[in-house]
């Protein structure tokens, strides 16, 4: 009725009013498992992360495994995820350090051997292509900028670092990763740190394959046992 408090809410409004709160509760969820997932989970495979891993240049992670059965055309994973790897140039071996993290679960997870940070998407992460070890981005004002904190290898910022899954949010890291892939393209560098096959190196190649085909054509034509020639004496 009225406002007389004799109003009782029937059914449907209770189911309404729950199932709104159940919707907005499994919304959130759903936004963190997001932001968790692709540290947990293989992009292409979906299986849960283990080592060895592998990175793209846009910081995607994936098990090695699923990568190289993609490639070899060994399981039917989405193609979409492989346009952009076509085959191992496009890829690095990545190294987190693997330890206890600072969750409550004893299990051990890929952390920053640095600073013990875990690799679980709360902390920004980046690795170097050139030795492919991983760390909390924080950590590189820890030491030379130009050494790895790890193994001490020369690196140069511009071509080597590469930011682990940015987010939406996080359109620096993006930009970075974007424009280290066209710092690489000018000086002829693939992901991975090798040199990239060129027009000019192919049209090279294809010139020593074709002087090889004459020398062997050529040694086929001459006889393989030359008949003597003898002189009266």
């Amino acid at each position: 009725m009225g406002n007389d408090g004799g109003s009782i809410p029937g059914r449907s409004d209770l189911v309404r009013f729950s199932d709104s709160s159940a919707r907005a509760k499994r919304r959130a969820n759903l936004d963190r498992d997001d932001l968790h997932y692709a540290w947990k989970f293989c992009r292409l495979s979906g299986a849960a992360l283990r080592a060895p891993l592998v990175s793209d240049a846009f910081g995607c992670l994936y098990n090695k495994e699923a990568v190289l059965s993609a490639l070899l055309g060994e399981t039917s994973d989405s193609s979409n995820e492989l346009k952009h790897i076509r085959g191992l140039r496009d890829i690095v071996d990545i190294r987190p350090g693997v330890g206890k993290t600072d969750l409550s679960d004893d299990e051990a997870g890929f952390i920053c051997e640095a600073t013990g940070k875990a690799m679980d998407g709360n902390t920004r992460f980046a690795y170097l292509a050139r030795c492919g070890h991983a760390f909390a981005t924080e950590a590189l004002a820890m030491g030379d900028r130009s050494l790895c904190l790890i193994c001490n290898k020369r690196y140069d910022e511009a071509l080597d670092l590469v930011h682990l899954n940015p987010d939406r949010s996080d359109e620096k890291a993006q930009t970075r990763n974007e424009v280290r892939l066209a710092n690489l393209a000018s000086v002829g560098l693939s992901h991975n740190m090798t040199r990239t096959r060129t027009t000019k190196d192919t049209k090279k190649a294809k010139k020593r394959k074709f002087d090889k085909d004459d020398l062997e054509s050529e040694e086929q034509k001459r006889p393989k046992h030359p008949s003597k020639t003898i002189y009266a004496s």
